[in-house]
């Protein structure tokens, strides 16, 4: 099998054993110790595995024999519990701290050697500092310390023969000792102190992150409401049972129409998106309408009066009440038309029936008023005259004055006719004439 394959198969062995007992929240520190101690089983386990096999050789010839067998239990020891699934990531990271510090003892007493138990006492407090939290890490730097304090002490009383007590001096023990601890201290707080960093960077990572859903989630409400503020405005556009339109205001292109419009000018809503504003208004109209659409924003909603075409010809008069809107990046007019055809025909009928009654009063205070006059003269001028024959030139005055009078009274009649209610026919009026003409 290639060597790919094997480290490939290891690694992914490895990953699996481990991550049955991983933080899964991404944003802990614990989640990214748990990695470190994956990554260092990783590397350290083969590694080991490597150097073990000359260092056992050697350790055998020298004439150790324990030592090589410790150094195996150990390492076979720590691959089994790492890749043993009823164990917690926890539990592992402990054990792997706990046979290190057994396999330095060993090596520090078996020995008699300061320098490599001392590796890996101090290797064990980084570890520590690494994986655990900085009260376990610290507590890693008292155990050093008190393992080295009782070693220094069965230098000094030599209770037992060991190749420590023949390799160190109590002194020398203590110098080396001290500046030992010395190390683990400032290792572990340096790392602990980096940790710390990394620790609060992630907290403001988090502080951060929530604080930025929650901008989202605002975010996301504004942007429901404005949709739903679209939906209410498509709805009041394009519901509204009063034509409107929203136009470009520089060349009064039609942008959008509602259904209201297409009904009422027959035109459908492809037609009039290819129109302007300047195709459904009257020729004679044109000029006011770009007047009045142009007014300036001080004057926006006021009432504008316009000639419309509807597409089977028909000219009416709408009112236009028009507003600024934004459409997509642009100013643009809206327009709300209302028919006023019938509203301005009526207006006009009671205009002229005004006209023809201020017409009757005319002739009812003047035009009248000679004739009757001249009548109710010529009648004094019989009655003074009553035993003599009527005086024909008075006569012919009088019927003058009859007639010139019957034809006012008809011209009365007439103009009243046009102004009548509708229940007063013409052959009323007709047999109101006839009456008075058969009384004079």
């Amino acid at each position: 099998m290639p060597a790919a394959s094997i480290w490939e198969n290891f690694q992914q062995s490895l990953m699996t054993a481990i991550e049955r007992g991983e933080h899964q929240e991404q944003q802990d520190l614990a989640y990214w110790q748990d990695k470190v101690f994956k990554k260092i089983i990783l590397y350290a386990l083969p590694l080991s595995s490597i150097t073990a096999i000359p260092s056992i050789l050697i350790k055998y010839l020298q004439g150790y024999k324990y030592v090589p067998l410790i150094d195996i239990s150990v390492v076979l020891a720590i691959s089994l519990v790492v890749f043993s699934g009823y164990f917690s990531l926890s539990f592992k990271k402990k054990f792997v701290a706990v046979a290190l510090t057994f396999l330095s003892i060993v090596l520090i007493t078996m020995l008699g050697s300061f320098g490599l138990g001392s590796i890996y006492l101090l290797s064990i407090a980084a570890y520590a500092a690494l994986l655990f939290s900085r009260g376990a890490a610290y507590l890693t730097v008292i155990v050093n310390a008190v393992i080295y304090a009782l070693l220094g002490m069965v230098i000094y009383w030599k209770p037992f023969d060991m190749p420590l007590i023949h390799a160190y001096t109590a002194g020398t023990w203590i110098a080396y000792s001290l500046n030992f601890v010395f190390l683990n201290v400032v290792i572990v707080s340096t790392i602990s102190y980096v940790l710390d960093g990394i620790e609060r960077t992630l907290q403001d990572k988090v502080q951060l992150l929530g604080q930025l859903e929650e901008k989202l989630i605002e975010i996301n409400s504004r942007n429901q409401q404005l949709q739903e503020s679209e939906e209410h405005y498509k709805s009041l556009f394009y519901l509204n049972p009063s034509p409107m339109w929203i136009f470009d205001i520089d060349t009064l292109q039609i942008l959008q129409v509602n259904e209201a419009a297409v009904l009422k000018y027959k035109y459908t809503e492809p037609e009039f998106l290819c129109m302007t504003f300047e195709n459904i208004c009257t020729p004679e109209a044109l000029t006011e309408l770009l007047t009045g659409l142009k007014q300036p924003a001080k004057k926006e909603g006021e009432r504008l009066v316009t000639q419309h075409r509807y597409k089977d010809g028909e000219n009416v008069s709408i009112e236009l009440r028009c507003n600024t809107i934004p459409l997509d990046g642009k100013e643009c007019r809206l327009a709300i038309g209302r028919d006023i055809t019938q509203q301005l025909n009526h207006i006009k009928a009671i205009e002229e029936q005004n006209q023809k009654l201020r017409e009757i009063a005319f002739m009812q205070s003047h035009v009248i008023r000679a004739p009757l006059a001249r009548i109710m003269g010529l009648s004094g001028l019989i009655t003074q005259n009553l035993t003599a024959p009527p005086d024909p030139q008075v006569l012919s005055y009088l019927d003058i004055s009859v007639k010139e009078l019957d034809q006012v009274i008809k011209s009365i009649i007439n103009n009243s006719g046009e102004i009548l209610p509708a229940g007063l026919t013409n052959s009323d009026t007709g047999t109101l004439e006839e009456s008075e003409s058969n009384n004079v």
